[in-house]
């Protein structure tokens, strides 16, 4: 039986296979003329298997390989339980020469050495296991295949770090756009209509996820996350609009970062020269959604940063609101692009906020800088740059690049372009470069200074 299912699986070589690994096997005789005396070559071998479908209800034709009469396809729909997948490439660690499952979902392959990791690949369906390890004959290396193009529902559970005890109240959000869901009471979640590949990513302004995110493909009741609560309480309030968290310490400043989409009012001034080891201060982000209120004649003094990569500031990107914010002594340097003293690039509303200070733009990559923000598109209204500013690309007093609104706003701080070699490109005492932005009631002071000649610079925008 055996062998007369290996020749049916390999069709026509059948013969010619096993005639190979008999010759071969003959003439790896540790003794013969073939051999290798101590350490003889390892014998080819022939592995097989079926690839077969989950027991799902589905059209029976839905799925390749599964032969019917059409007495049986007037009783659709139907049960289709390990029915087996045509099509699938098995392909194999040793580099040798893939193969496809026939109608059946069966499947063989001869002349394999050693181990080998065999491994199916179907770009609509997702196998358990995702791949074996063989080094020996076999007639059971089987697969079974989710179909991933169809609707599936995965499930899981969100448990504290330290006890867990499910939480609740955690978003769970999904990358292919549909509606998030919430864990109940004991930390349970489920979603169902999911196609396809989805990354699934739970948010809790309160807590950190391990892991942060993971990838599905197909269904699944272990999509599961274990929390890790905020370590850092603020001075008062619960993050809404109406009561915002209150910020009185650098540590509660820092803790911004886990809370993106709260509403956050600076209580007292703050001093960070406690982050200046290393790169100095993170920029909070990836992109702060929230609102920050710094006050009424609040400052925070000491901001230092000194590091490699884009978006750098106090803020690496800020999609929200920020207001009365001001920065005393900063001292940033930053060779990547956008790079500003209270974001790398805003998208949202800024009011009423400064900077002074030091903002370097290093290296000779197409970078912007720009006093207060690296790159605007959204607004910015009733604010100001002190700070000298200085880069080597598309540098503004106030921010680098407009394509927003900047109203009722200057600089005054000295503002340098590149001083070496042809690099520069917008050099301008408010803005570097305005593109399609909007520009009124503004006004720059400060000198404004390039050595690389025949490039755009402005006293108020290059």
């Amino acid at each position: 039986m055996k062998h007369s299912r290996l020749l049916k699986g390999l069709g026509g070589f059948g013969i010619m296979a096993i005639v190979t690994v008999s010759f071969l096997a003959m003439g790896c005789d540790s003794t013969g003329a073939g051999g290798n005396g101590d350490n003889p070559s390892p014998s080819p071998y022939t592995v097989s298997g079926t690839v077969v479908s989950a027991g799902v209800i589905v059209d029976p034709i839905i799925i390749e390989g599964v032969e019917m009469g059409s007495s049986d396809r007037d009783e659709i729909p139907r049960p289709i339980i390990s029915s087996g997948i045509s099509g699938v490439e098995i392909s194999f660690s040793d580099g040798s020469s893939s193969v496809i499952t026939d109608r059946s979902g069966n499947w063989s392959k001869s002349g394999i050495t050693g181990a080998v990791t065999v491994t199916p690949v179907h770009d609509d369906w997702s196998f358990d296991p995702p791949e074996l390890l063989v080094d020996g004959p076999s007639e059971s290396v089987d697969f079974t295949g989710t179909e991933i193009g169809i609707d599936y529902t995965i499930s899981g559970l969100v448990t504290e770090n330290a006890s867990a005890v499910g939480i609740e109240g955690v978003n769970i959000a999904f990358s292919d756009g549909s509606s998030s869901v919430t864990t109940n009471a004991d930390g349970e979640w489920s979603k169902s209509g999911l196609s396809g590949a989805v990354t699934v990513t739970p948010v809790h302004d309160d807590w950190s996820f391990d892991p942060p995110e993971l990838l599905v493909h197909g269904p699944s009741e272990s999509v599961d996350f274990t929390g890790t609560e905020s370590g850092i309480s603020f001075a008062g309030g619960d993050g809404t609009e109406s009561d915002p968290y209150q910020v009185a310490t650098a540590a509660q400043l820092n803790e911004i970062r886990n809370h993106l989409s709260s509403y956050f009012v600076q209580t007292a001034d703050i001093d960070l020269s406690g982050y200046t080891e290393g790169d100095g201060w993170e920029p909070i982000g990836p992109v702060f959604w929230g609102s920050l209120d710094g006050g009424a004649n609040h400052t925070i003094s000491g901001l230092f940063i000194d590091r490699t990569g884009d978006k750098t500031g106090l803020f690496a990107n800020s999609g929200g609101d920020i207001l009365n914010v001001k920065l005393v002594d900063v001292d940033i340097t930053a060779d990547g692009d956008w790079v500003g003293a209270l974001a790398g690039s805003n998208s949202g509303t800024i009011t009423n906020c400064t900077a002074d200070g030091t903002v370097t733009q290093t290296g000779d990559a197409t970078a912007t800088v720009g006093g207060l923000v690296g790159s605007n598109s959204g607004t910015i209204t009733g604010s100001e740059s002190n700070a000298a500013v200085s880069g080597a690309f598309t540098v503004g007093g106030l921010s680098g690049t407009n394509r927003g609104t900047i109203a009722d706003s200057f600089a005054t701080g000295p503002v340098a372009g590149p001083q070496t070699g042809d690099l520069g490109n917008r050099v301008g005492g408010l803005v570097g470069l305005n593109e399609n932005g909007l520009i009124s009631d503004s006004y720059a002071t400060g000198l404004v200074t390039i050595d690389a000649a025949g490039y755009a610079v402005g006293g108020l925008v290059g």
